[in-house]
């Protein structure tokens, strides 16, 4: 086999994890949020990927993080019905052209959380396999539009083989393992907990 042939997705994937890597320094703490954010309204998740699948999926993980924090959640029902209703909104890449102010004055919670799936993607070539999930969050203060806090989390998880018997063995188990994520709707989801709770890692809890 031609090493240059080889060579290439190994020369590829270290680049692209040196590149992700450099794109998410480690974030600032903040000691806490102002007393009055308790309640938060977690907005549909705007989508930069071709996967429908992660959005929503991103978005339950949200809630189970904040949940996790102490926070006291909108029901994400309630939320989408307003945004329907009032704003004519029903995808989450709408948000960027709603007034934040205005739209606490309709949706009841303390503060909102933006979030945009940039990466939800598995890839398996053989020699090359990875599989990332990378998301953006953004807090604003309901009352007043202003930012309370970013964060953002990413997982890329991959690995390279330089031997055809085993890049044939892999690309085996990777088609069983995509049939049983879309058997049970569970496409990336390691991934995808790992990247939400990154994300939400330096965001006070509430107490």
């Amino acid at each position: 086999m031609n090493s240059k042939a080889v060579l290439y997705p190994l020369i590829y994937i270290t680049c692209g994890a040196c590149l992700l890597a450099s794109c998410f320094p480690p974030q600032t703490a903040i000691p806490a949020l102002p007393k009055d954010i308790s309640a938060i309204a977690v907005m549909p998740t705007a989508n930069n990927t071709n996967d429908l699948e992660g959005p929503p999926l991103i978005r339950s993980l949200i809630e189970n993080e904040l949940w996790n924090k102490g926070y006291a959640l909108e029901d994400s029902a309630v939320v989408d019905r307003i945004l329907k209703e009032k704003f004519g909104i029903t995808d989450g890449g709408q948000l960027t052209s709603v007034n934040k102010i205005q739209l606490g004055k309709e949706i009841r919670a303390d503060a909102f959380l933006f979030s945009v799936l940039e990466e939800f993607n598995a890839k398996s070539a053989g020699f090359v396999n990875e599989r990332v999930v990378e998301l953006h969050l953004i807090l604003f203060d309901a009352s007043t539009g202003q930012t309370l806090w970013r964060g953002s989390g990413a997982v890329s998880n991959g690995d390279v083989t330089l031997s055809v018997n085993e890049a044939k063995k892999r690309l085996l188990e990777n088609l069983k393992m995509k049939f049983a994520e879309n058997l049970f709707r569970s496409h990336l989801l390691a991934e995808a907990e790992e990247a939400a709770r990154r994300a939400l890692a330096k965001l006070p809890d509430y107490r």
